[in-house]
């Protein structure tokens, strides 16, 4: 038979002594090892943040490439030599003419292509962002002397940067439908998402 009390043997004094035992952890204990799981926790969340934001830049990377190689092929048809413009009430029409090119748009990234100047149409802008709060703005920006894509924040193009950015769903047939509206402030930050 077990007891919760542990006698030991007679002393010399004829006095039995008795040591309680007692299950569970003290108070310090609990509070120890709560502290190390809230530790692990914080670093845990931190990580997942930031892979969620590299997943997020990704995304918009890769829409950011899809849609410049869309635009590259349309502007050396020989019909056409100007960018198509990816903004505004025709842009469900622009979207479905560059998925000809291949071009097929996320819905969770909004964005949009501009003129770098229009009075000349070999140079564009294209602005995304992914559908968060505080996601960053990228921008991929064509020169066309160098022949090159620069892609960077879209803070060191704030005085260019549009206020909103719309995500787009790619549909089979008619225009794509707009799905997310991101507006921008000039930092080159989303500050707010909505449905447009």
């Amino acid at each position: 038979m077990i007891h919760s009390a542990c006698r030991w043997a007679a002393r010399p004094g004829g006095r039995e002594k008795t040591m309680n035992h007692r299950n569970g952890f003290t108070l310090i204990e609990v509070m120890i090892v709560v502290a190390i799981i809230a530790i692990l926790a914080m670093i845990a969340v931190n990580r997942y943040q930031a892979y969620l934001e590299r997943a997020h830049d990704s995304a918009v990377q890769s829409l950011l490439q899809n849609l410049a190689l869309a635009e590259m092929t349309l502007k050396s048809d020989p019909n056409r030599n100007a960018m198509l413009p990816v903004e505004g009430a025709t842009a469900g029409d622009s979207i479905r003419e560059l998925g000809a090119f291949g071009f097929r748009p996320d819905p969770r990234v909004g964005f949009v292509a501009l003129p770098s100047d229009p009075s000349n149409p070999d140079g564009f802008l294209l602005f995304a962002a992914y559908g968060a709060v505080d996601a960053r703005v990228y921008v991929y920006d064509f020169i066309p002397r160098a022949g090159v894509w620069v892609f960077d924040p879209a803070a060191d193009y704030a005085p260019l940067l549009p206020g909103t950015l719309i995500a787009y769903a790619w549909q089979p047939s008619g225009p794509a439908k707009a799905t997310v509206k991101l507006s921008v402030d000039g930092n080159g930050r989303v500050w707010a998402v909505t449905t447009p």
